[in-house]
């Protein structure tokens, strides 16, 4: 992958190169672009020189609060906040950190600025931080039950929060959660579920398609196979013949 810059509508320079297609985090903080993933060393660019920093964790999501710069969802410790000095990027990996709530298992999911406070995602549950100094913040609990699928569903529109879960979209205004998705629930639940059949795809043997005994079609690699009761043996989908399924149904 790679990150650019645009001199106009139609020129671009490429300012870094990554060795990895993991999904980057990106945020700006000192007068600087932020980029890193879980993977690589992240880096940062003041407009002309790109500087890596070792220093910082290597995290899945990152965000921006109170003047320091928060990551977490870290390889191994998905429940650790990190944050960093004031005004800089450098972390003590030692003594400025957390844990957001560890028993559930799962790890951060997405984070957001949200006045003077930090809102936490987990899976399952919400999380709130309040106050500016790591040492003295109050962390609070908003949900149990609701948390975010997606760290790039969070955003600030009309004065909340909005976001997806596992239950829909969500709303958060400051003082409590409420699902906004409900008008659409029944076209939401329907889809997958209510295709025609049609042909889709073709396979080298239909016969246990035919007398029944086709138990399993999977995906790999771009490929989709098909598996049988009779000798379990995965066959690659070909498009020598064609057969009717019906998606979902």
């Amino acid at each position: 992958s790679r990150t650019y810059y645009y001199t106009d509508s139609t020129s671009s320079n490429t300012i870094t190169t990554s060795a990895t297609d993991n999904d980057p985090w990106i945020v700006t903080y000192t007068d600087k672009i932020y980029v890193g993933n879980v993977i690589e060393n992240a880096w940062n660019w003041d407009g002309s020189t790109v500087l890596v920093s070792s220093w910082i964790p290597k995290c899945e999501i990152a965000c921006v609060y109170a003047n320091r710069l928060w990551i977490a969802n870290e390889t191994g410790s998905g429940s650790i906040l990190y944050w960093s000095g004031l005004y800089n990027h450098w972390f003590d990996e030692v003594d400025d950190w957390r844990y957001i709530y560890p028993q559930d298992g799962t790890p951060i999911k997405a984070m957001k600025a949200y006045g003077n406070k930090l809102i936490i995602w987990k899976e399952y549950s919400t999380w709130m931080l309040v106050g500016t100094d790591p040492d003295s913040m109050s962390l609070y609990n908003i949900s149990a039950e609701v948390g975010c699928l997606e760290r790039n569903s969070v955003v600030e529109h009309r004065g909340g929060l909005k976001w997806l879960s596992h239950r829909g979209i969500e709303l958060f205004t400051g003082t409590e959660i409420r699902k906004i998705s409900t008008p659409i629930d029944t076209t939401m639940d329907n889809i997958g579920q209510s295709f025609n059949t049609k042909n889709v795809f073709s396979i080298d043997n239909d016969d246990e398609w035919n007398d029944g005994t086709l138990t399993n079609l999977s995906v790999s690699n771009g490929e989709i196979y098909m598996s049988s009761v009779t000798d379990g043996v995965n066959q690659q989908v070909t498009s020598t013949s064609t057969v009717n399924y019906a998606l979902g149904g």
